[in-house]
């Protein structure tokens, strides 16, 4: 489900642009009224990792670049 005011969706995958071995995925969009929209993610290889980032910084390119889907993920 891709939020209105962005193309990231849940099951996105990002890594940080000073971090590209490190890859995080989407698993929900928190959007309350009156803050910024936020991405809430984990890190693939370690599930306890978990990052919230705004929208705004996750498509900053000097921050963040997204990671394409695998394969099995369709």
């Amino acid at each position: 489900m891709a939020n209105r005011r962005s193309n990231v969706a849940i099951g996105d995958r990002f890594s940080r642009a000073s971090q590209p071995d490190k890859t995080y995925k989407v698993y929900a969009i928190d959007s309350r009224p009156g803050f910024p929209i936020h991405a809430r993610l984990h890190d693939e290889s370690y599930d306890r990792d978990q990052i919230t980032v705004s929208l705004d910084a996750l498509s900053d390119p000097l921050l963040f670049v997204r990671v394409a889907r695998r394969e099995t993920e369709g």
